[in-house]
């Protein structure tokens, strides 16, 4: 009998001082830095015998076993020697001073913009499609166009669109008429209205024979096309919020054929491309 209890004391010892590493091996994964400061603590616990109430708890509740875990430190590996059982392999490097223990980073989120059911996108999403020059703007109609044809155009070449010109008043377009003007371009095919194209021209050649600034050559145009809007003249559907202008100088042929093709898909919109300076004039119906 005496020599049967002693086996149970010695095996619930072995027991006891599994339990101890065992705890102190956690206690190493998640504070790894003081691994050192508890190694003498593991060593005595390591080498003291169990015995009264101890072993007899022992001997009720059986020992918890850890499965995968490895030691850490060097206080591990001396109690190894010990009881080698202790000794497992683990997948997984176990943090250390130098690489602190760190949570695994959440998924970043999807670029994608969400699709609304039927494959539609949000407005939103469309309208990251395209960019607007600073000082462009677009009334909802013109907008509702030209966020459409974007979208067709981003789908064909995976790239935006670049909005130069929107709404503009007298003076603005003026400005974009003097530009157009002084680099030469073929005014004659760009304007239907012939007539309120020479008086604007005629504005023009007067204040450049004069030696006159670009602001003040500017402003006599935008009074000529002001009083030409309140008799009822556009000379250009920008002026009735009716077209915009898209930048082509970066696009290959493929990219151009692209927006034609989106622009064709859209419908209710005339594409006209002009060189002085290059881009897409989209005449909204």
């Amino acid at each position: 009998m005496g020599r049967t209890t002693n086996e149970h004391t010695v095996r619930s010892g072995a027991g006891a001082r599994r339990l101890r590493l065992s705890l102190a091996v956690l206690a190493g994964i998640l504070a790894a830095g003081c691994s050192r400061s508890l190694e003498p603590g593991v060593r005595q616990a390591s080498a003291a015998p169990v015995t009264g109430a101890a072993a007899v708890r022992s001997r009720v509740s059986p020992t918890p076993v850890l499965p995968h875990v490895a030691p850490v430190g060097p206080a591990a590996a001396a109690a190894s020697n010990d009881d080698p059982a202790l000794v497992t392999a683990l997948p997984l490097p176990l943090p250390s001073p130098s690489t602190p223990f760190a949570l695994p980073a959440p998924p970043a989120p999807s670029a994608e913009p969400v699709s609304l059911p039927g494959g539609a996108l949000p407005e939103e999403a469309l309208s990251m499609r395209f960019t607007l020059l600073p000082g462009v703007t677009l009334p909802p109609g013109v907008k509702e166009k030209v966020t459409r044809i974007a979208d067709g155009y981003f789908r064909r070449t995976g790239k935006p669109l670049v909005v130069t010109s929107g709404v503009r008043d007298a003076v603005s377009q003026a400005d974009a008429m003097y530009d157009l003007f002084r680099l030469g371009a073929d005014v004659d095919t760009l304007y239907r209205n012939k007539g309120a194209l020479r008086e604007i021209q005629r504005a023009y050649n007067a204040g450049r024979a004069a030696s006159r600034p670009e602001g003040v050559v500017v402003a006599a145009m935008g009074e000529v096309i002001r009083r030409q809007v309140e008799s009822g003249v556009y000379i250009s559907a920008h002026l009735r919020s009716g077209a915009v202008d898209v930048r082509n100088r970066d696009m290959s042929l493929s990219e151009k054929r692209a927006l034609l093709d989106a622009v064709l898909e859209v419908g209710g919109v005339t594409a006209l491309e002009e060189t002085r300076p290059p881009h897409y004039h989209l005449q909204v119906d």
